[in-house]
C-alpha cells in the first residue's frame, strides 16, 4: 500500500489512537532511511498538514510512512512507537497517531491560555512558520485533529518529548500538568484511561546540551500519577539537542514498551540460546510476561525458611524462589551447614534459590558486628588498594573468607544445585564497606575479582552472577562490573525505587539480561507488575515482608496470574 493512499473508516473501538507532541525530537530530526519506509498498514498517521510532496491531505489517515509531522520532518518517535504497538497488539487492532510538534518551542506554546506569549520564541521563520503552520495555536490545532479522529476511534494515550528549551525550569512538571489536563477536559478523556508518557531528553553520556533536564522530567509523575517517564539512556546522537535515526528508533520502542505493559499486553521477547544454567534459562522464559515470587531468609540460619513458611501460613502458597545468607554473626555461620541443607533442599522442590554473603570487613576477623563492622567500617584507600592487590596480607585474608565459602557453593555445585549468587549487593551502598566506590578501580573491580576467584580458581560453575544496586542514586555504570561478569541485574527497593523512572532507566542498562527487584520491604501492587513487567522476581526483606505489608496485601499479590508461585514451578532436571 503506497504512502499516498487515503485509509478512512467508520468508527472502531478497536482502532488505538495517540495524540503526539512537543519539540525537535518528536518532530523529527534524524534522517528516515530505507528501513523505515515499510510500514505495516495497521498503522496509521492522521495526516495534521497539506503536504503535496508527499501526496498528502490534511485531515485523511495514511499509512504512517514517514514524515509524521511536517511536510519535510524527520524520524520521530511517534514512528516506532507505532510500530511497536502494532508488532505486539492483537491483529484485529489499528494504531494511529496525531502528531503535532514545533522544533525550538517552549513548552507553554500547548498552553491554550498562554500560548501567544511563547509564539515567537525564536523570531526567525524556520520557528514562526512552524507555528503559523498550525493555525498560530498549536494546541487547538492537536485538539481538532483529536477530535475528527474520536469519530474513526478511541484516544489511548498522550505522548510527549520536550524540555530542551525549558531546561533547568523547576516549573516545568506544573505547566505539563496544566496542559495535560485541559487535553482530558477538552476531549472529554479520563486520565486513568489516558496515561502520559514523556521522553527524557538527550542524556550526558551522548554530549546532551540539555541533559539537566532529564531530573526533573523524573519528577514528572510526582505532578502526574497517571505520567511515566520514558528513559532515554543510551540512545545515540547526531549532535547535543537531537537523537540519531537509530536512537530516535529505540526511543519510540521504549515508548511503546511502556504503553504496552500499561495496556497489559505482553511484550514480545527475544527469542535466547540455552545460557547453560536452567534457571537462567528459565528467568529468560518468562521476562515480560511473569514474575516469580521470593522471599529471603536472615538469621537465625538454624531455621533457614522461617519466612518462607509464613508466606505459606499467610497465603497457602510457597514463594517460587528460597533465598537464604552465609551470614556474619557466630550462631549463623555455625549453622551454615543448616541454610545450605535448606538451599538443597528447597531446589529439589523447584525452587530457584538466591544466596546472599554479608561478608565481615577483611581486616576484621569473623563473626563482626553489623554496626559498625558491615556498616560505617569502610577500608582507607590504602587498604582497599592492598586488598586487591596479590601477596599483600590484606589480600591473603580475603581470599581464606572466600575458601570458606566455596567449600559450601562447592556442596551444592556437587548436588546439581544452581545459585542465583549475590556477593558485594547494594553496590552504591557507601554504608558497606564494599560499597560506594564508584569507578573502575573501586566496587566493581572487588565485584570482579570475587568473581574470577570462584569461577577460575575454585571453578565454581553452578553460579549465576547477579550484580545489584539499591535506589540510592542512579550512577549505574559507575559500578557496573562489565556484562561478562554478571547474569542478572537486581534492584533493591527501599525508598522510590517503584517509581518508573527508575524502572526506564535500568531497561537500557540490562538490555535483553532479566531484572529482578532484588530486595524489596514493601512488595510491588499489582499494578506496578503489569506496568513493570520486566521484573523476573521480587523478594522482600526476611521479616519486613510482615512488618511492612498487611496479610491483604501479601495475599492479594500472590494470587495475582501475573505471579508464580512454587507450585506452579516447572522443576528442575
Amino acid at each position: 500500500m503506497s504512502a499516498s493512499t487515503e485509509i478512512t473508516y467508520t468508527f472502531d473501538p478497536n482502532f488505538y489512537i495517540f495524540l503526539c507532541f512537543g519539540q525537535s525530537n518528536m518532530e523529527g530530526v534524524p534522517a528516515i532511511e530505507a528501513q523505515d519506509r515499510t510500514v505495516d498498514p495497521r498503522f496509521q498517521v492522521l495526516q495534521s498538514l497539506n503536504c503535496p510532496n508527499l501526496r498528502r491531505d490534511k485531515n485523511t489517515w495514511y499509512p504512517a510512512v514517514p514524515p509524521l509531522a511536517q511536510c519535510w520532518s524527520g524520524l520521530s518517535p511517534a514512528d516506532y512507537f507505532g510500530r511497536t504497538m502494532v508488532e505486539n497488539l492483537p491483529a484485529d487492532i489499528k494504531v494511529g497517531v496525531i502528531n503535532v510538534a514545533v522544533g525550538g518551542c517552549d513548552i507553554r506554546l500547548f498552553d491554550k491560555d498562554l500560548y501567544q506569549d511563547y509564539d515567537d520564541t525564536y523570531t526567525e521563520s524556520w520557528f514562526t512558520d512552524k507555528v503559523r503552520a498550525y493555525g498560530g495555536n498549536p494546541y487547538q490545532y492537536l485538539i481538532d485533529l483529536a477530535k475528527l479522529a474520536q469519530q474513526r476511534g478511541v484516544i489511548k494515550g498522550i505522548l510527549l518529548h520536550q524540555g530542551e528549551t525549558n531546561t533547568g525550569d523547576r516549573q516545568w512538571p506544573a505547566y505539563v500538568q496544566k496542559i495535560y489536563n485541559d487535553m482530558l477536559t477538552d476531549l472529554g478523556l479520563d486520565a486513568a484511561s489516558v496515561p502520559l508518557l514523556a521522553g527524557e531528553v538527550v542524556d550526558a553520556e551522548h554530549g546532551g546540551c540539555c541533559s539537566a533536564m532529564n531530573p526533573i522530567i523524573a519528577t514528572l509523575p510526582d505532578t502526574i500519577p497517571t505520567a511515566h517517564v520514558i528513559s532515554s539512556r543510551g540512545c545515540t546522537a547526531q549532535d547535543n539537542a537531537h537523537f540519531d535515526s537509530a536512537g530516535i528508533r529505540e526511543l519510540g520502542r521504549r515508548y511503546a514498551e511502556q504503553m504496552l505493559a500499561l495496556m497489559g499486553y505482553e511484550i514480545s521477547a527475544p527469542e535466547n540460546a540455552s545460557t547453560g544454567f536452567q534457571t537462567l534459562d528459565y528467568l529468560y522464559s518468562i521476562s515480560g510476561k511473569k514474575t516469580l515470587a521470593g522471599q529471603h531468609n536472615r538469621e537465625p540460619n538454624a531455621q533457614p525458611a522461617m519466612w518462607t513458611e509464613y508466606i505459606k501460613e499467610t497465603t497457602g502458597k510457597y514463594p517460587a524462589l528460597w533465598s537464604g545468607d552465609f551470614l556474619f554473626q557466630q550462631e549463623n555461620i555455625e549453622n551454615r551447614w543448616t541454610m545450605i541443607y535448606e538451599a538443597e533442599r528447597q531446589w529439589k522442590n523447584g525452587a530457584v534459590i538466591n544466596l546472599m554473603w554479608h561478608a565481615c570487613p577483611p581486616d576484621e576477623d569473623e563473626p563482626c558486628d553489623w554496626d559498625p563492622g558491615l556498616l560505617n567500617a569502610p577500608l582507607d584507600d590504602a587498604q582497599w588498594e592492598a586488598l586487591l592487590t596479590e601477596g599483600t596480607d590484606l589480600n591473603a585474608r580475603w581470599k581464606s573468607r572466600m575458601d570458606d565459602i566455596a567449600v559450601y557453593l562447592q556442596y551444592l555445585k556437587d548436588h546439581g544445585v544452581e545459585v542465583l549468587f549475590r556477593p558485594l549487593h547494594e553496590m552504591n551502598q557507601g554504608k558497606f564497606w564494599w560499597g560506594g566506590r564508584p569507578g573502575p578501580d573501586g566496587t566493581a573491580k572487588l565485584y570482579r575479582y570475587v568473581h574470577d576467584y570462584f569461577t577460575q580458581v575454585k571453578g565454581l560453575s553452578n553460579l549465576i552472577w547477579v550484580w545489584d544496586m539499591q535506589d540510592l542514586s542512579r550512577d549505574f555504570e559507575d559500578y557496573n562490573p562489565g556484562d561478562a561478569y554478571w547474569d542478572v541485574f537486581a534492584f533493591d527497593v527501599y525508598d522510590q525505587g517503584f517509581n518508573s523512572s527508575w524502572y526506564m532507566d535500568i531497561l537500557p542498562l540490562v538490555g535483553d539480561k532479566p531484572m529482578a527487584i532484588g530486595e524489596c520491604a514493601r512488595l510491588p501492587s499489582s499494578a506496578i507488575l503489569a506496568s513493570q513487567p520486566r521484573w523476573v522476581f521480587f523478594m522482600p526483606w526476611a521479616e519486613l515482608v510482615k512488618e511492612a505489608n498487611s496479610t491483604d496485601a501479601i495475599q492479594t499479590l500472590y494470587n495475582n496470574p501475573r505471579v508464580i508461585t512454587l507450585d506452579e514451578m516447572p522443576g528442575w532436571k
